[in-house]
């Protein structure tokens, strides 16, 4: 439990007054603000807590210590790799991030996502042709026809499926790759 899960649970705390029948309404006025005093004072000595921030690392790290921490490596064990691929170098230039990210947990870093908008000279006007996910997770090509003006144009580039990866977008349709433009979340 990190130090966010631990304010919210003190966040949800209640008193159970079926244990204070007993109380005159003062006493009980009196001890309901001494229990909502201490929760605000919890808290602030919780935020005070030196928690460490969790490392963030690229998919292909995360996916590697979760391999190593099944086949029951120690952390040199992990660290120590023979092969001279893009997880190798990442870890020895980044070997004290791997180290917290193995004693700390870590956050998967989130993959730039980018549509791809395919021109259409020939096209008509209240139309736009786009890379996409269907509903078996394969990238094709989308017509967008759900707009009635100018203002509705680019409505497609908020949906998800059409938000993918380099990696997504090279597989099948690497031509279009010169089309694509990185989403930018505000």
């Amino acid at each position: 439990m990190n130090k966010r899960e631990v304010i919210a649970e003190l966040k949800t705390l209640e008193l159970d007054e079926r244990n204070f029948q007993d109380y005159t309404p003062t006493e009980w006025g009196r001890f309901e603000e001494g229990f909502e005093e201490a929760k605000i004072r919890t808290e602030h000595i919780i935020e005070q807590l030196d928690e460490p921030e969790k490392p963030v690392v690229p998919q292909f790290v995360a996916d590697w210590i979760e391999e190593c921490k099944t086949l029951k490596f120690e952390l040199c064990e992990a660290m120590d790799t023979d092969a001279y691929d893009e997880k190798s170098s990442w870890i020895e230039d980044n070997s004290e991030t791997f180290a917290k990210a193995w004693l700390y947990g870590y956050e998967v870093e989130k993959e730039k996502r980018y549509t791809v908008e395919i021109p259409n000279p020939n096209g008509s006007g209240y139309s736009k042709t786009y890379l996409c996910k269907n509903e078996d997770d394969k990238v094709e090509l989308f017509t967008w026809l759900h707009y009635t003006s100018i203002e509705y144009a680019d409505n497609w580039k908020q949906l998800e499926s059409a938000q993918l990866t380099e990696e997504e977008i090279k597989e099948d349709y690497e031509w279009a790759w010169q089309f694509a433009v990185e989403v930018v979340k505000e």
